[in-house]
């Protein structure tokens, strides 16, 4: 009796185990997870390559195996881009990935523009095939065309509408003499350390439901409310006149700096009025020995000073308000 009931018990154990054994074999429908089922871009604008987004690929069974083929859905048509394991290609296969390893898949996006005044959305998939089964991860951007300027003189008495979204590149000015003239709802944007500069006259017209946007290029999670992405607007000795309505200016290392002024008046050169001025890693109004008239203006989480007035000039304050409360800086 003994010896039949030793019998069932190693039958039953050994059963077990081989049972546990063979659960551990890849299951195709499980084989794979992922980081996230859809990669996202927000915002971003055509001819300008975006930094890269990471796709992890997980293998969670403990048995090693090997993915069959990983492919950009639109190949190299698409506006993606991907790097597989270490690799830029859109395509690779036999792909090994040990049991609780993982792999890195980098994503980034370079479009063409499509010549297209409002915004749109461009769609792909990062594809996998494990022993004929396939998974597919997502990619989606909301993509904008825009007009470039880099190292620009801007054509005198311009005027820019908000048709589309304005990116610089190191340097737009507008010569002495010359007027820019921004209309409401206009964005403009500046890459790494751009600036924007007055040599002649600046005039914003921006309205309380349509304001006018300065601000960096980079509009993806975590460069929201990072200062110093850009110079600033410079208003450079020779520019008179200058006025700026319901604008939004942020994220810059000066918001707007003012160089000194050769005059006895106190005619301000520069008119700010119903702004929001905001993240700053220097200075938000920086003047030297010049005239400034800010009316209902917000100046707020600058680094250095919300405003600063060096050197002597004349500077006028009604309805303002000067806060800074350095959320994520130390000052």
């Amino acid at each position: 009796m003994k010896k039949y009931l030793i019998f069932i018990l190693s039958f039953t154990i050994f059963f077990y185990i081989f049972s546990c054994k063979k659960s551990e074999e890849i299951d195709p429908s499980r084989a794979l997870t992922f980081s996230s089922d859809t990669i996202f871009f927000d915002t971003i604008f055509s001819s300008i390559p975006t930094a890269h987004k990471k796709l992890t690929v997980y293998n969670k069974g403990k048995s090693k195996l090997t993915i069959d083929r990983i492919w950009l859905a639109g190949a190299a048509g698409s506006a993606f881009k991907t790097i597989i394991n270490g690799q830029i290609t859109d395509f690779q296969e036999a792909v090994p990935l040990n049991g609780g390893d993982s792999l890195f898949i980098l994503i980034s996006v370079n479009l063409n523009p499509q010549n297209l005044s409002n915004p749109y959305i461009i769609s792909d998939s990062v594809m996998f095939s494990v022993k004929q089964r396939e998974y597919k991860v997502r990619l989606k951007a909301y993509a904008r065309d825009a007009i470039f300027l880099n190292n620009a003189i801007i054509e005198c008495n311009s005027v820019w509408t908000n048709k589309k979204p304005y990116v610089i590149y190191n340097s737009a000015t507008v010569s002495p003499g010359c007027t820019l003239t921004i209309e409401k709802g206009v964005e403009v944007y500046f890459h790494d350390k751009s600036e924007l500069k007055i040599e002649g006259t600046l005039i914003v017209n921006g309205k309380k439901d349509t304001i006018v946007t300065f601000a960096g290029d980079k509009l993806t999670k975590g460069y929201e409310e990072l200062a110093g992405q850009w110079n600033g607007i410079v208003f450079k000795s020779t520019s008179r006149n200058n006025k700026i309505s319901y604008a939004f200016i942020k994220n810059a290392v000066d918001g707007l700096r003012k160089e000194a002024v050769a005059d006895n008046d106190t005619i301000p050169e520069l008119t700010v009025n119903n702004t929001f001025i905001k993240n700053m890693s220097g200075y938000g109004v920086l003047a030297y020995a010049s005239d400034v008239y800010l009316v209902n203006t917000v100046i707020t989480n600058c680094v250095k000073n919300a405003f600063a007035g060096l050197g002597g000039g004349n500077y006028h304050f009604d309805f303002c308000t000067f806060a800074n409360y350095s959320y994520d800086f130390f000052r």
